[in-house]
């Protein structure tokens, strides 16, 4: 898996990981934070329940 992540590392622009709060996002983040990146963007939606009517 860490190979997987190093290979998506090589970038000419910021990198940034959407956080969808599951374990897969989690395990991703703390593997480019074990590989060195430090700098890490983070983002995350968050969606209001629409009433039906």
């Amino acid at each position: 898996m860490l190979n997987s992540v190093s290979e998506q590392l090589m970038s000419d622009v910021p990198l940034g990981v959407f956080q969808s709060g599951g374990l897969d996002s989690c395990i991703i983040t703390a593997a480019m934070r074990i590989m060195g990146v430090k700098d890490i963007e983070t983002f995350s939606i968050g969606f209001e329940k629409i009433k039906d009517h």
